[in-house]
């Protein structure tokens, strides 16, 4: 009990350091900027602010905090439309690019880790883009922002996983994709999800001689500039709009 202790209390001081906060900051704010504007540049309907896009996007994602595979942006997002069909359907489009995006790294994550198969997986990678891409106007649109979206959060995984967390960083070009394309199909509870996510960051990020101490509390990290910073902003901005009653 005292060795582990002992581990997290180092953990900790690794990863409280301006530097890490500083960068930690900068690339979750990148990465929930563009996911805003993904969903400013979908939403149906006369254009509106980027402050409103903002808005819908924190407050529907702090009602996904609840509910599995974010079920709960196809609930508040319609809900806030004079078109909620429309809006549905955007948020269905959102959701699909993302994971194209995912599974697109997640192939070449794949061909990077068993060579054998790495000419069908790179094969599969490259549908995957040209699909993507050469898809109706909408759809490309989503699907390039969801690919820098894709960049910005990998690229902060790979930053703590491999500055505090000390994994060799080859390894983690070829594990960060096939972690998130793991976690992707997870039926996560996003307040209930981190000893899950932890747990398959330990197997697939385990193997390679990193303390199972830094990667779980990478992964608590992770977690709160991910998913709980973000979700209790859209609390507290949805309560306050509801405490107006003016919503903005």
């Amino acid at each position: 009990m005292k060795a582990g202790s002992i581990a997290w209390a180092e953990a900790a001081e690794k990863f409280l350091q301006w530097e890490i906060l500083a960068v930690s900051a900068l690339l979750a704010g990148i990465n929930w900027l563009l996911r805003i504007y993904k969903w400013h540049v979908l939403v149906p309907g006369p254009r509106r602010s980027f402050r409103q896009s903002a808005f819908e996007q924190l407050t529907a994602f702090s009602w996904s905090f609840y509910t599995p595979f974010n079920a709960g942006e196809f609930v508040h997002k319609p809900a806030l439309h004079t078109r909620p069909k429309q809006a549905l359907a955007r948020v269905g489009v959102e959701q699909l690019a993302q994971m194209h995006a995912t599974l697109m790294a997640g192939a070449i994550g794949a061909a990077l880790m068993w060579a054998s198969y790495a000419p069908l997986l790179y094969g599969v990678a490259a549908a995957l883009f040209i699909g993507g891409a050469a898809y109706n106007k909408i759809y490309r649109r989503a699907y390039i922002l969801s690919l820098l979206r894709y960049g910005t959060f990998a690229l902060l995984t790979a930053y703590i996983l491999g500055g505090p967390g000390g994994t060799d960083h080859a390894e983690l070009v070829r594990r960060i994709p096939l972690y998130y394309l793991a976690v992707s199909f997870l039926p996560l509870l996003p307040w209930l999800d981190l000893p899950v996510k932890t747990g398959v960051a330990l197997w697939i990020f385990g193997t390679s001689a990193t303390d199972p101490a830094m990667i779980a509390a990478a992964m608590v990290w992770l977690w709160l500039w991910n998913t709980f910073i973000p979700a209790s902003a859209g609390l507290i901005w949805w309560a306050a709009a509801m405490h107006t009653r003016t919503g903005l």
